[in-house]
């Protein structure tokens, strides 16, 4: 009997706590204490058929943090959902190179984001556009510290339409820095090779230089093993990470993610890779220590 009255309250408070939920207003927003979240853009004004970056201005709480689009062993990325686009057309996400978040309870290794973050994206403004553009969404987002805690936001922006665009130069700067966060194109020889879960990726960057600190690997899906240590060395021509696949994964064609370097000719370099699958590895990208 007692299970039974147990399992009723228990029931009551889910529900009251959905009622709840969907009982908010759109202008409802996320707990202050964990984040201020606003859509801002790189202009004040704009004119029709031009094409600018806007993007969602994440400043998180100290020790909260959300997720990069792989989120690595557990998270979710944010999603926007356009709802009201009115004389505008917004594109994906650009994601910023993400973090590594160690979880202390556990042998879990998260993806993301500490402190603050803007996820950009470029807004087109249709040719015909008067008066003003309309962005209008709702956003879900996970945001975790001891324990996620699941949001969803409504937001909006308007911008009136001149004959001039006029910059935001405040908002533009924020932006501009998150964009220089995001990976560049690879130039030069990169390869992955299996052997049993032990993978190698191996990358030859155009104009290398042996002075990098660390390295680190971000897959674009779940192929290896985010808690795994990736070691690597280093030769004269680039450098070599051991990777630890997951034991349910299949073999992909194509190894892509974003790889990190610290140190060397910039403090922080993202690049975008996309590995086919070979039989060896790249020559003279493997054997030496790195330096520390």
């Amino acid at each position: 009997m007692l299970k039974k009255i147990s399992f009723l309250l228990c029931l009551i408070w889910v529900f009251s706590l959905f009622t709840y939920a969907q009982a908010q207003p759109d202008s409802f927003k996320p707990e202050p204490s964990r984040a201020e979240i606003k859509l801002i853009a790189e202009r004040e004004t704009v004119i029709a058929g031009e094409v600018f970056f806007a993007g969602i201005d994440f400043k998180l709480a100290p020790g909260w943090h959300i997720y990069w689009r792989n989120p690595g062993d557990s998270g979710l990325p944010p999603e926007m959902d356009w709802h009201s686009l009115k004389h505008a057309e917004a594109e994906e996400f650009l994601w910023p190179a993400p973090e590594a978040f160690a979880l202390s309870e556990a042998d879990l290794l998260d993806y993301g984001y500490q402190g603050g973050v803007v996820l950009p994206f470029q807004v087109g403004v249709t040719p015909q556009a008067e008066g003003e553009i309309i962005l209008a969404g709702q956003l879900d987002y996970l945001i975790c510290k001891d324990i996620c805690i699941p949001e969803t936001i409504q937001l909006a922006m308007r911008l009136p339409v001149s004959e001039a665009s006029i910059p935001n130069q405040a908002e533009g700067e924020q932006i501009a820095a998150n964009l220089a966060r995001t990976p560049q194109r690879f130039d030069g020889e990169a390869c992955w090779v299996a052997r049993e879960d032990k993978w190698q990726l191996s990358l030859a960057p155009e104009g290398w230089r042996p002075s990098v600190r660390s390295i680190r690997f971000f897959p674009f899906e779940n192929h290896i093993r985010p808690s795994a240590p990736q070691i690597w060395t280093q030769g004269s021509h680039g450098f070599t990470l051991d990777l630890i696949s997951l034991s349910n994964t299949l073999s992909p064609k194509k190894l892509a993610g974003i790889v990190v370097l610290k140190g060397g000719s910039k403090p922080v370099q993202a690049l975008l890779i996309e590995a086919p699958k070979c039989t060896q590895i790249v020559p003279n990208t493997a054997g030496n220590a790195p330096l520390r």
